[in-house]
């Protein structure tokens, strides 16, 4: 169904967690080097600890937790995942007795407006692919949330940096009595990469922003993540004042339902699938107006054991 600012969504906390097999793993992973920390981590954004309190399963038998809108950022059909701004309360028998204070952002995925391939394209593809390929157009909701679940979880310490913190991976019940995956995030306060002209900075603020994402694509690889489908939607430039008083800018990532994953790093584990690390990130920036000077390879550093 169409949703719209005012409707309210039953939060059946953990729900996904609780139901759904997850990618969890154990092993632990490298982290980068000091060099790729400091130039990510610069900012910290402090985490909603009311958001926390209200999502605290204690108790929730007595108390539910629902999602009302307040904004609506992406509803329509032929997406993967529809996006909301709003506030969660937790209501009783007789009244509401708990809205947080801070607005949080939901990311639902609704198979019913997934996009569908017709069945001729569908045929081609069936006709084309080895077999463990030819079901990979077919997305699934479940699929989805597990590849943003696990890049969440295996970059933890990134949340409230180069990640948004998430507040959970939940079921919801919309107002007709479907019940789909989604979960929280913050919402971050900056702009979309693709919506600012970054041809127009000076040069060695472009070469800044570029080794920054260079840094940004080490971090997702120690993790082992690859981002499948990078755009510059997916990138927030935020601004924030350093120690001097000085604005500095910083990066923060989305969208992670179409990463590939690997039990490991590197120089153990299997390649990536396609072996694509950041390039596709890199021809998006090349494509983006900036300067030649800002892709030196000092900049856009070489890829190393740990990322390949």
């Amino acid at each position: 169904m169409s949703l719209s600012v005012g409707d309210i969504l039953k939060v059946s906390v953990n729900g996904f967690s609780n139901k759904e097999p997850l990618l969890r793993f154990t092993i632990p992973l490298e982290r980068p080097s000091v060099e790729t920390l400091q130039w990510i981590m610069r900012n910290l954004r402090s985490r909603a600890t009311d958001i926390d309190r209200l999502l605290d399963c204690d108790g929730l038998a007595q108390n539910l937790v629902y999602f009302q809108i307040e904004e609506v950022v992406r509803s329509r059909p032929q997406t993967f995942s529809q996006v909301f701004f709003g506030r969660l309360l937790r209501i009783s028998d007789e009244e509401t007795s708990i809205t947080s204070e801070t607005n949080v952002c939901l990311k639902l995925f609704d198979e019913v407006n997934f996009s569908v391939l017709d069945r001729s394209t569908c045929l081609e593809q069936f006709k084309v692919f080895s077999p463990e390929y030819r079901l990979n157009s077919i997305k699934m909701a479940s699929d989805m949330m597990r590849r943003e679940y696990v890049t969440y979880d295996r970059l933890q310490y990134l949340q409230g940096t180069l990640l948004p913190h998430a507040y959970g991976f939940h079921e919801f019940e919309l107002p007709d009595g479907q019940k789909v995956w989604g979960f929280f995030t913050e919402i971050i306060k900056g702009e979309h990469l693709s919506d600012i002209s970054l041809g127009t900075w000076p040069e060695d603020r472009q070469a800044d922003l570029v080794r920054l994402l260079r840094h940004s694509v080490r971090a997702l690889l120690y993790g082992s993540i690859q981002q499948g489908d990078w755009h510059l939607d997916q990138i927030f430039l935020t601004q924030f004042s350093n120690s001097d008083g000085e604005m500095e800018f910083t990066v923060v990532l989305i969208d992670f339902a179409f990463t590939w994953l690997r039990l490991g790093l590197g120089n153990v584990a299997e390649h990536f699938p396609y072996g694509d690390q950041g390039g596709q990130l890199y021809l998006e920036l090349r494509d983006s107006d900036l300067a030649d000077t800002a892709f030196g390879d000092d900049i856009w550093l070489p890829f190393d054991d740990f990322e390949c």
